[in-house]
């Protein structure tokens, strides 16, 4: 099935998803600042156009030492008839103008976990508000982001 057939398919359940069929929200900046939880990825599909980056967690051991990274975090529980194995996988969705979302999925297999992880990073979206980086100039390349941000790595 192609992309404009699941588009006519699709049936809103939440009020949210009516407006988006119906015309009256028509970005997803409109849809984040409503007073509406975004409960359908389809919702997503119809106003952003994302770009999809897979994060690679996991890994595996590779020659001289060190790990090959891959996107799947794979682990296995045993069984009388052999190994059961599990895969996670970390996308990361953003439209490179502030709105970013980020899904953790679980499945049997490493191309569902990311498909999970797509679906899960569709609900999570959030607008990340940007800056310049500088108060000396006032241009209008907002590419920073205007917060200060402690983590560990």
């Amino acid at each position: 099935m192609s992309e404009q057939e699941t588009e006519e398919i699709w049936v809103p359940k939440t009020e949210l998803g009516e407006k988006v069929a119906n015309g009256q929200v028509t970005g997803i900046v409109e849809a984040l600042n409503s007073d509406k939880k975004i409960m359908e990825p389809e919702i997503v599909d119809k106003l952003a156009d994302l770009q999809e980056e897979v994060v690679l967690i996991g890994g595996t051991p590779g020659k001289g030492g060190g790990k090959r990274r891959t996107v799947s975090k794979r682990t296995a529980r045993m069984h009388k008839s052999g190994a059961r194995y599990n895969s996670k996988a970390m996308t990361i969705l953003g439209n490179k103008n502030g709105v970013i979302g980020i899904g953790m999925g679980e499945s049997d297999d490493t191309r569902a976990a990311i498909d999970d992880a797509n679906r899960k990073a569709k609900l999570n979206l959030i607008q990340v508000p940007l800056g310049n980086g500088s108060w000396e100039d006032q241009g209008n390349n907002d590419t920073s982001i205007p917060l200060a941000v402690e983590g560990k790595s």
